[in-house]
């Protein structure tokens, strides 16, 4: 969808701009997130990174947590 978006023909096209934006939002890509801005010139919601970064991040640590706690087998 983002290359889509790059085309010049397609570029102002809604409904991949809302189709995209779901997916990163569901999926919470922040570093993606911030790519596509970038990319495609669209503004950054630096509220909406900092969520998605925040949820991610808290998602990192309880996988972590959940590793140290998992036997390791020699």
């Amino acid at each position: 969808i983002k290359f889509k978006l790059s085309l010049p023909q397609l570029k102002d096209n809604v409904q991949l701009k809302e189709q995209l934006f779901h997916g990163i939002k569901a999926g919470n890509m922040a570093p993606y997130y911030k790519e596509v801005c970038t990319d495609l010139g669209w503004p950054l919601d630096q509220k909406l990174f900092d969520e998605m970064a925040k949820l991610n991040q808290e998602r990192l640590s309880k996988f972590e947590e959940d590793d140290s706690e998992t036997p390791v087998w020699q």
